[in-house]
């Protein structure tokens, strides 16, 4: 049985999503203090093996350090790997959102690769715009969009790393995918698209 749960995470209230199958468990963008995904876990008994990111803004990934451990894994899209060192681009510096101690990736993901966990198989579209490296997870019946796609919306593109004309490309390449899809964004609620 496939399961995602929504926690709307820290100061900016950007979704974190938790997806468990099979007792394994994938978080997507921990941007706050995860006590409650990290309760979940422990309530359904689930094994946290991997944290996702869709990009490096610090709303997305403020609580990655209080998930890694011991066989957790950090995937990060490649061309945002700079968001894990660089407070200019993950914006801690800009906003003056306190220190966020460095991350490695143990993996960098580019267009087309793919993450499992359980029954859940995600593969990477990477759709700038947002930022350089910005990415959308798609699985067989939903988008985990990020900050890409919003229900009427799209994401900013005037932070560092945002380009508007690759934002209207990425754009384009999301009205081709399959329908119907449930868009869970990285802020808001989720939607059929």
């Amino acid at each position: 049985m496939k399961q995602i749960f929504t926690f709307p995470l820290g100061q900016l209230q950007a979704n974190c999503y938790l997806l468990v199958s099979d007792g394994k468990a994938l978080v997507i963008d921990p941007g706050g203090p995860p006590q409650a995904v990290l309760h979940k876990l422990t309530e359904l008994g689930a094994e946290l093996e991997t944290v996702l990111l869709t990009h490096t803004h610090f709303d997305h990934m403020l609580g990655v350090p209080a998930l890694l451990r011991e066989g957790v894994r950090l995937l990060v899209p490649e061309k945002d790997a700079v968001g894990l060192t660089d407070g200019q681009y993950n914006l801690t510096s800009l906003w003056g959102m306190g220190f966020l101690p460095p991350l490695h990736a143990d993996r960098l993901l580019r267009e087309g690769d793919t993450v499992t966990c359980g029954e859940f198989r995600l593969t990477t579209w990477h759709t700038p715009g947002h930022t350089a490296g910005c990415s959308c997870y798609l699985t067989d019946s939903a988008l985990f969009s990020g900050d890409t796609l919003f229900e009427g919306s799209y994401g900013r593109v005037d932070l560092p790393g945002g380009d508007p004309a690759a934002m209207q490309r990425s754009l384009a390449r999301l009205m081709e995918l399959p329908r119907p899809l449930t868009v869970y964004p990285g802020h808001g609620g989720a939607f059929v698209f």
